[in-house]
């Protein structure tokens, strides 16, 4: 794909400008490819200079506009960090479940630790004391795992 992108000259990227303000260049091309079938290749810089690192993308879709395919690429970035959270902080990989309703009701669960740990999502007492920078799920965890520990003590101290 480097070798590609190497020989594609620069005056054929054009400039596409997203629904959000965010604009990039980008060029596209439709080619065969074996075992995938016809594609269309698309190879985006996020500068007017083309520097950088290029993002090239391969979809089946042949019909749709390269401001549909970048758009639809940035949708599913949301989507992609979602679950690498999920199995790397809250133990989406890690259940051994027989039925599908208690896997259902497993991935329920995590979905509502994911909301309550989204960044900047953990606003408590404790947090906006100590001003901490929550801006990952993995702090976001270990500040809830540190909170409910301190709640946990206090609640044992006061009724023993």
């Amino acid at each position: 794909m480097n070798q590609f992108i190497a020989s594609v000259p620069k005056k054929v990227f054009r400039k596409i400008n997203l629904k959000d303000g965010r604009c990039y260049w980008v060029f596209t091309k439709s080619v065969k490819i074996p075992k995938l079938g016809k594609v269309r290749i698309l190879i985006s810089y996020n500068n007017r200079s083309l520097s950088g690192d290029a993002l090239a993308l391969v979809t089946n879709r042949r019909d749709w506009k390269a401001v549909k395919i970048v758009w639809t690429y940035l949708l599913r970035w949301g989507i992609d960090a979602f679950y690498r959270d999920a199995k790397r902080h809250l133990g989406m990989e890690s259940y051994r479940l027989r039925t599908m309703k208690g896997i259902i009701r497993h991935w329920y669960l995590v979905f509502l630790a994911y909301c309550f740990l989204l960044p900047n999502g953990l606003r408590s007492k404790l947090t906006k004391r100590l001003k901490t920078n929550l801006d990952t799920i993995g702090r976001n965890s270990r500040a809830m795992w540190e909170e409910l520990t301190l709640s946990l003590i206090a609640w044992i101290y006061h009724y023993f």
